[in-house]
Parts: C-alpha cells; structure tokens; sequence
C-alpha cells in the first residue's frame, strides 16, 4: 500500500498515528506487535522529450547586380518623305426639264343648312290616382268606394334637328408647267494623291534586356534540437514495508 502527501483528507491523522508509532516502536525497539510499518521513499522527475527549433544559420541577403544585354536588328528607315500632289477637276452641268408649280392647291369650302323634321310624342297631362266615389243602394244607404282615375295625356308635336348646319369642302389641284434649267451634276473638286514615301533596311543596335540589380535572400538554416524538460517534480510518499510486528 502506498500513502501520496496531499491525496486524503486524514492524512494528518494518519502521520501522527505513525510518529506516535514510529515512537514507540524507537523505544520498544520495533514495531508493535500485530502493527504496520511504512518507508519514506522518494518519488523521481516526471521527464518529458521535446523538439525545439534552432537557427544554424541566420538568414541573409545580397544585391545581385546583371548587365544590359545589347542586340542588333533591322530597321526600315525613311530616306525620302512621302508627298501629296493636288489634280483639280471641273464643274458638271446638265440640262434638265422640271415641272414647276403656278398656281398651288386650295380648298374651298361652301356653307349647308341645318336639317330639321316635326315629331310627334305622347305628354301626360295628369298623371293617374285614386279617388273616393260615393253611392246609394235602394234601400238608401251611402257606400264610399276608392277607384282608380287613368292618366290623361296628349299627342304633342316638335320640331327635331336631324343634320347639324357645316362645310362642304371642294379641292381644287395646283396648276403646273415644264421649264428647263441647267443642274449642278458634280461640283469642281480637287483631288490629292498621296506619293509614298522611300524606305530602306539598315541595321540598328537595341537594348534586348536593360541592366538590373536583384536582392538575393537565402533563408535562415534551422535545425531541431531533443531535449529534455521536466513536467513534474518529483516528492517524497510513505510505503508499507512487509514486516508485521
């Protein structure tokens, strides 16, 4: 059985059981007789490995300078400039027959009377009701009787407008004749040609690739280094020994 400092709550009674023990058994030179007895020993390190990057070399960095390259090629260069050259054309004409108006269209127009008719319609004069008519029979006695009165109408005649009053209108067509002028068929121009100019090959030196400067970096060299940490120290625990007293 193996007693761990801090891992029960009777642990300090269980210490001062085993001073009083210990003790005890110091002055009765052993333990008691049907006892326990227990060894202090020391619990090691819990010890871990771990990787942990080192820098062999530092980075660094340097300016890398290239020279221009220089080519030759052929160039087509102008010897002689190209010109224009101006041609001048005349005037076309040519006689045509046209109709020309004399006398333009026109409208006129003529006034027509309103048209009117007589018709006749049915007008009620009294509209129908009811009235009280009185009577005797032959005995004398006076009976009140409610009838019906028809309406009372007339025939009545008026005059109705069946066309509105409004214009007549007449065209009357333009009046044309033939004349003969001449036309401008093609106005007076003036022409440019273009002379091209004269070229030849020659040769001609260029810049391929200008020169340039470069920063070269080189990265740093890590390396991975083992080492050894401790993750828990390591403490003191009380052991039973086999011993029986």
């Amino acid at each position: 059985m193996r007693v761990t400092i801090g891992r029960t709550v009777s642990w300090a009674a269980v210490t001062a059981s085993i001073i009083a023990l210990g003790t005890s058994q110091a002055a009765a030179g052993g333990c008691l007789h049907g006892g326990a007895c227990y060894t202090k020993i020391r619990q090691p390190d819990v010890v871990r490995t771990i990787a942990q990057p080192i820098v062999v070399r530092p980075a660094s960095s340097h300016m890398a300078h290239e020279p221009a390259v220089i080519g030759v090629r052929h160039a087509r260069v102008e010897v002689q400039p190209g010109r224009w050259r101006a041609e001048h054309k005349p005037a076309v004409y040519s006689t045509i027959v046209r109709p020309v108006m004399i006398t333009p269209a026109r409208v006129s127009y003529s006034h027509v009377p309103a048209q009117y008719r007589t018709v006749h319609e049915t007008v009620v004069v009294q509209p129908a009701g009811a009235a009280w008519q009185r009577s005797h029979d032959r005995h004398g006695r006076e009976t009140l009787c409610k009838v019906h009165t028809p309406a009372i109408t007339r025939s009545v005649e008026r005059t109705v407008m069946v066309a509105p009053a409004g214009k007549i209108a007449t065209h009357q067509s333009a009046v044309y004749r033939e004349e003969t002028r001449q036309v401008l068929v093609q106005a007076a121009a003036t022409r440019h040609h273009y002379q091209p100019a004269v070229h030849q090959w020659v040769q001609k030196s260029y810049v391929a690739r200008p020169a340039t400067a470069r920063v070269i970096h080189i990265p740093a060299v890590v390396a991975v280094e083992h080492r050894q940490v401790v993750v828990q120290q390591g403490g003191y625990v009380w052991q039973r020994s086999g011993r029986h007293w």
